[in-house]
């Protein structure tokens, strides 16, 4: 009889720890965030927007905002106020107002951690103007399901381009930061009266705040000195003749950077290895004199574009080169005795481009 008790009280006590799933959630009565935005609020409060996807939604997207303290809190809000409950952790992408972006990204409390169990693994950007504004354009857009992956796509392609970069959250994240390599992240604009949403550039940063920003065109040259695109196109002008107008296409980029300290000074040496191709037809037919002498035209307009907007980067404190963190490897006495960032700002930059043109006669 004792030994038929245990037995139940076993069985009994299995049964507790095999009751199978206890906190069930159905899809299709779910509502799961896709974007979020964080702009500035009232009070001291940061204005939260959220557009989820709802299975029962004509248009694919619902878009709810609330001022509050913490993300999390705004998505528990809310939540008592919808349909179906809202869910966090499959954010996709989150939204900086440029305004907010200002003041700092690792301000907005807890942006990293939306849900107990679930780590944020969106990517960032900024905005110019509202991300509110933002998200309502998406959820007017005739896209159907495309509409989840629109933003996703959009700077996939033109992180592909150079137009912008491809910044992921864990590359900013503050638990992953690497100290010395400041981020750059993706710069939008929004066009209402189109219902349009457009890559503007790139955003850049010290720390966390945004510093400055750079056009889609400078933000090519950035792309290209970062060697991070698979294709860059730049317009050439006056190659040929004083009205040429052409576009190359920058297939291949190598890059190298060397850090030289002399006293209070740093100095920084960019070397740039290019492939590339022309849209013009007759390349071919032009003499090898001529290609050499278009080519080291083509080499210095480079290098002296290039050259504008590294400046224009290091004047906003922007350092996503690691020139702070090659400092601190390669030169720690002069690390320990002199501020890097500043260093940085006032340090002297020389590039310099080879170019390899690969449609010509002999590649």
């Amino acid at each position: 009889m004792r030994k038929k008790a245990i037995s139940l009280l076993l069985l009994f006590a299995l049964s507790l720890l095999c009751g199978g799933c206890y906190d069930r959630q159905i899809f299709e009565n779910t509502a799961v965030i896709i974007y979020a935005g964080a702009e500035k609020g009232s009070g001291g409060k940061i204005l939260y927007s959220f557009a989820a996807a709802e299975n029962n939604n004509e248009k694919n997207l619902l878009v709810i905002s609330e001022e509050n303290d913490l993300m999390e809190s705004a998505v528990a809000d809310l939540t008592a106020s919808t349909e179906n409950p809202l869910r966090a952790g499959k954010i996709q992408n989150l939204i900086f107002s440029e305004e907010l972006a200002k003041e700092g990204i690792l301000n907005v409390r807890d942006a990293n951690r939306l849900e107990v169990t679930n780590r944020f693994l969106a990517d960032y950007a900024v905005v110019k103007g509202s991300p509110l504004t933002l998200l309502k354009i998406l959820e007017n857009m005739n896209s159907g399901s495309g509409v989840y992956c629109y933003l996703d796509k959009m700077l996939e392609n033109g992180a592909n381009a150079g137009v912008c970069p491809n910044t992921l959250r864990h590359e900013f994240n503050i638990d992953f930061e690497t100290k010395g390599i400041d981020p750059i992240l993706p710069l939008l604009v929004c066009d209402e009266e189109q219902n349009e949403i457009r890559i503007a550039g790139t955003a850049l940063f010290t720390d966390d705040r945004c510093t400055g920003t750079l056009t889609k065109n400078e933000s090519r040259f950035l792309s290209m000195m970062a060697a991070s695109a698979e294709t860059i196109s730049v317009e050439m002008n006056g190659l040929r003749s004083a009205n040429d107008k052409t576009t190359m296409n920058i297939v291949k980029c190598g890059r190298k950077i060397e850090i030289e300290t002399a006293g209070d000074e740093v100095f920084i040496t960019l070397r740039l290895k290019l492939r590339s191709n022309f849209d013009i037809s007759d390349w071919t037919e032009i003499s090898d004199t001529a290609q050499g002498d278009i080519n080291k035209k083509i080499e210095r307009d480079l290098e002296q574009r290039c050259e504008t907007v590294f400046q224009k980067i290091q004047s906003t404190g922007c350092d996503p080169f690691g020139v702070e963190a090659r400092l601190r490897a390669y030169h720690p006495d002069f690390f320990a005795t002199h501020d890097a960032k500043e260093a940085y700002k006032n340090g002297k930059i020389q590039i310099e481009i080879r170019n390899r043109i690969i449609n010509q006669k002999n590649p």
